[in-house]
């Protein structure tokens, strides 16, 4: 996480998938639920936007993103 993540936990009750972190695009404060989401609402590469997440790309698409939260099923 970078110094501008908040790390939070948020639990869905009707939610069954994986623990997925919740990721904000800093350009236009749209939060996502998944990064897997962002990247396809946002039409960006999910392979790229992990690599920008890890620190590892300044951008993805000429977006900036953060992890936000982590989201997991309610009752793990």
């Amino acid at each position: 996480m970078n110094d501008q993540s908040v790390l939070l936990i948020q639990t869905f009750e009707r939610w069954t998938g994986p623990p997925s972190w919740m990721v904000r695009c800093v350009e236009t404060g749209t939060v996502f639920t998944s990064q897997e989401s962002a990247a396809r609402i946002m039409k960006i590469s999910k392979s790229m936007l992990s690599t920008h997440l890890s620190g590892k790309a300044e951008s993805v698409g000429g977006y900036h993103f953060v992890r936000v939260a982590m989201a997991i099923p309610r009752g793990r």
